[in-house]
């Protein structure tokens, strides 16, 4: 016959249900919260965010930008 410690199999039941409960709250938690934010924010009458247009939302680089203008007020005289 094989014998079983009681003891330790509730503890590890025990300790097995508390993991799958604080798994479960964490999934809940993680589901629920975005659509309850989106309720608040219906509510409270806030406006969605503005959308940009594909050329303010494009990532440029440091070598995309505007070259500067070129300055036409020079201190020296050219027309000699």
């Amino acid at each position: 016959m094989l014998a079983v410690n009681t003891d330790a199999l509730k503890l590890m039941t025990k300790f097995a249900l508390i993991m799958i409960g604080l798994l479960l709250l964490v999934f809940v938690i993680a589901v629920l919260t975005p659509k309850l934010a989106k309720l608040v924010d219906k509510i409270a009458g806030k406006e969605d965010k503005p959308h940009l247009s594909p050329e303010e939302a494009a990532v440029r680089s440091i070598y995309d930008g505007n070259a500067p203008e070129e300055i036409s007020d020079n201190s020296e005289d050219k027309s000699n």
